[in-house]
C-alpha cells in the first residue's frame, strides 16, 4: 500500500512537473511574441520618424530653391534696370554732345556772318 502511494505521488509529481514545463513554455512563447510586437512597433515608429525627417529635408530644400530662384530673379531684374539706366545715360550724353555741336556750329556761323558783315 505504501508503495502504491509512493508510486501515485511520483506520478502526481511527474504530472505537475510536466504541467509546469508546459506553462513555462507557454510563458516563453508569450514573452517572445510580446517582444516581437514591441520590436515591430519600435521599428514602425523609427520608420515614421525617418519619413518625417525626410519630408522636412525636402521642404527645406524646396524653400532654399525658391529663395535662390527669387534672389536670382531679383539680380536679373536689377541687372536689366541698370542696363536701361546706362542706355538712358548714354542717350542723354549723346543728346548733350549733339546740342553742344549744334551750338558750336551756330556760334561759328554767327561769327562768320558777323565777319562778313564787317
Amino acid at each position: 500500500r505504501a508503495a502504491a502511494l509512493a508510486k501515485s505521488a511520483k506520478e502526481a509529481e511527474a504530472k505537475a512537473s510536466d504541467e509546469a514545463a508546459k506553462a513555462s513554455d507557454e510563458a516563453a512563447k508569450a514573452l517572445a511574441a510580446a517582444m516581437k510586437a514591441s520590436a515591430e512597433e519600435a521599428m514602425k515608429v523609427a520608420q515614421e520618424k525617418a519619413k518625417s525627417a525626410e519630408n522636412e529635408r525636402v521642404r527645406e530644400a524646396n524653400a532654399k530653391m525658391k529663395a535662390e530662384a527669387a534672389a536670382e530673379a531679383e539680380a536679373q531684374s536689377a541687372a536689366e534696370e541698370k542696363e536701361r539706366a546706362d542706355a538712358h545715360a548714354k542717350s542723354a550724353e549723346e543728346a548733350e554732345e549733339k546740342a553742344l555741336d549744334e551750338a558750336a556750329k551756330a556760334s561759328a556761323e554767327a561769327t562768320k556772318a558777323a565777319e562778313e558783315k564787317a
